[in-house]
């Protein structure tokens, strides 16, 4: 602070009048300069040695990675800590596989010019600087097991683990049909946190009125054998895999099934399993109401993140 003259507005001086002349300064960053791992939701915070004059320091916020119109901005009451949310999240490293290290992570740097200013118009000591590495984002599709993913019928009739289509539904013989999908559980990386894990099948047929059964569920299972115990019995119920008849991929998101069977990996022989079925196991018809999955269609990708 330097002190400076000043009229007291009676003609005399009042020398205890003073100006703030201090050049304020970056205290910290947060993420601190050089973390490695952020989250994509982590919000950037800033703290400042002294109020300072918010619009200049918005101004003053400068990378390529993150620009001013790729964030909110936030300051505390007295105007000494800047909170930058990601308005669509950080942006984060893309890659395929299980191996972190085939790609670099992405680095956010961040520069907060010396125009900013405080209160008082003084601009800052030196131009604030930092960068961090957030998370990698990888994708791995499963390998299926051919010989878990099948059609069973309620008679305890296996098909063929080379029939090239699944079936959903019943029999002219008014037996509910259930298929079987099955994968095997890859070894994620240490540390691997699973965002997501989409299982996807090309509904490719229909013969008469499945949907008529209700709408097509799908549970998660884990047996070594297509069998009798399979048929009914399940880890739990995950929800509607299929509304309708319309021929399509339909695809979900078993994320939490997904992470349990990771879990207990070794107790569940490596695999990741799941049944298809229709609420209703016939309507007595005496036809065939089918809903028919190609076999080279079904599919299972994990998208994960890891530092």
């Amino acid at each position: 602070m330097e002190v400076r003259s000043a009229d007291a507005g009676d003609g005399t001086v009042d020398a205890g009048d003073t100006a703030d002349t201090t050049a304020p300064r970056i205290e910290s960053f947060s993420p601190a300069p050089g973390a490695v791992g952020i989250p994509q939701d982590e919000d950037i915070t800033i703290v400042f040695s002294e109020p300072m004059d918010q619009a200049s320091v918005e101004a003053a916020w400068n990378s390529s990675e993150l620009s001013p119109e790729d964030v909110t901005f936030l300051w505390n009451g007295d105007g000494t800590m800047l909170t930058a949310t990601a308005i669509d999240s950080l942006p984060l490293a893309e890659g395929v596989g299980l191996d972190p290290q085939s790609i670099n992570a992405l680095t956010i740097g961040i520069r907060i010019e010396a125009t900013a200013t405080d209160l008082a118009g003084n601009t800052l000591e030196e131009a604030g600087v930092t960068d961090f590495a957030t998370q990698k984002r990888l994708r791995v599709a499963l390998e299926r097991s051919t010989e878990l993913t099948r059609t069973m019928r309620s008679d305890g009739l296996v098909f063929g683990a080379s029939a090239v289509r699944l079936i959903v539904g019943d029999t002219s013989g008014n037996l509910q049909t259930k298929s079987f999908l099955s994968f095997t559980t890859p070894a994620l990386p240490v540390g691997a946190l699973v965002e997501a894990a989409v299982i996807s099948v090309n509904q490719n047929g229909i013969e008469n009125a499945p949907y008529a059964l209700g709408d097509m569920e799908i549970f998660h299972v884990n047996e070594g054998v297509i069998d009798a115990a399979i048929f009914d019995t399940a880890l739990a119920q995950i929800g509607v895999f299929s509304a309708s008849d319309t021929l399509e991929v339909k695809s979900i998101d078993v994320a939490q099934a997904f992470r349990d069977d990771v879990e207990n990996q070794v107790a569940r022989g490596g695999r990741t399993q799941y049944r298809l079925e229709f609420p209703t196991g016939t309507d007595n018809d005496n036809a065939d109401d089918e809903a028919r999955i190609s076999r080279s269609s079904i599919a299972m990708e994990v998208t994960y993140l890891v530092d």
